[in-house]
């Protein structure tokens, strides 16, 4: 008899336990399901991390100027200004998006020539950004990059792989023979392209538009 009762109040014990747990749980889902506990789901979408991690590039963005002052080199032994159809683009394209083209010019594969040239008009017409196209490959007369990056005082190094993972996408293992570069010659944002009108219209809409006031901005600070 002593057993049966004991039994008998583990029996009315456990019960009561598995009673305690289901009301418990019932509970939990209920407030879960009413959302009166915080969840990520409740976060305002204004605390959000992202708007967080975007709202400086946005409020500098908004501080940029939207139209510069810019100039185009092509870099070629074969072209002038009446067939130079990339340069012909970037002008065209800079001024659908209300920038001023200041000098246009052709100039030969020529190290001396193309320094020279890129500092005079510097100087001359104070461009805020020059875009430059050709003389960017592996030949024995590419030689743009090697007149230009020893003039920089600062360098966009994000540039060229971020122009060569572009092109990678455009013509596959080819883009390791592009040197594409960028960088600062005092305020002045300089950009080294390769002369292919498909691989100016690429760096120009994908990286170089996009950025131009925020990039002359930074440059003028």
């Amino acid at each position: 008899m002593q057993n049966q009762g004991i039994i008998r109040v583990f029996a009315e014990s456990l019960s009561y336990m598995i009673i305690y747990l289901l009301i418990q749980n019932y509970i939990m889902m209920y407030i879960h399901n009413n959302r009166l506990l915080p969840s990520k789901r409740t976060i305002s979408p204004l605390f959000h991390h992202s708007n967080f991690k975007n709202m400086g590039v946005h409020d500098h963005k908004k501080k940029a100027p939207q139209s510069v002052a810019l100039g185009i080199i092509t870099v070629s032994t074969t072209r002038a200004l009446e067939n130079d159809t990339s340069g012909q683009w970037i002008r065209e394209q800079a001024e659908n998006e209300g920038h001023t083209v200041v000098f246009h010019q052709v100039i030969p594969d020529d190290a001396a020539k193309i320094a020279a040239t890129l500092n005079d008009e510097i100087l001359k017409s104070n461009p805020a950004v020059v875009l430059m196209s050709g003389g960017t490959g592996i030949t024995k007369k590419d030689v743009t990059i090697e007149a230009v990056s020893p003039l920089f005082t600062k360098e966009l190094s994000a540039f060229g792989p971020l122009f060569a993972k572009l092109s990678m996408d455009e013509i596959n293992s080819a883009a390791i023979m592009s040197r594409a570069t960028a960088g600062v010659i005092g305020s002045t944002v300089v950009f080294c392209m390769p002369g292919s009108l498909n691989a100016c219209k690429l760096a120009c809409t994908r990286l170089i538009f996009p950025e131009l006031g925020h990039l002359v901005k930074h440059a003028n600070d």
